[in-house]
């Protein structure tokens, strides 16, 4: 487990190679930074299962900067295909 304020270096589902430094870690939160999104920023939550709520749940929050439309279209792309393969999705908001 990489400590907070350390670079990272992943391949991700998605296919994406990141990189970057782990800005945060809470018990079921994460953040950190993807030097490729033009200082983008990942937060990352999960509700882990519970009588009250069987299936849990998550959040993935993905910002990136100055990135042409085009490359963006392609990575929203990847990403939501792989949320909704792999979550049951209730929303996605653009």
């Amino acid at each position: 487990m990489v400590p907070n304020g350390e670079k990272y270096e992943v391949t991700a589902e998605t296919g994406d190679r990141l990189t970057g430094t782990v800005w945060f870690r809470a018990p079921h939160q994460m953040g950190f930074t993807i030097d490729g999104f033009g200082d983008g920023l990942v937060i990352a939550q999960i509700r882990p299962k519970t009588e009250k709520s069987a299936h849990g749940g998550g959040v993935l929050i993905v910002t990136t900067y100055g990135m042409p439309d085009a490359a963006f279209a392609q990575l929203r792309e990847r990403w939501s295909t792989w949320w909704a393969d792999t979550y049951e999705v209730i929303e996605i908001q653009p």
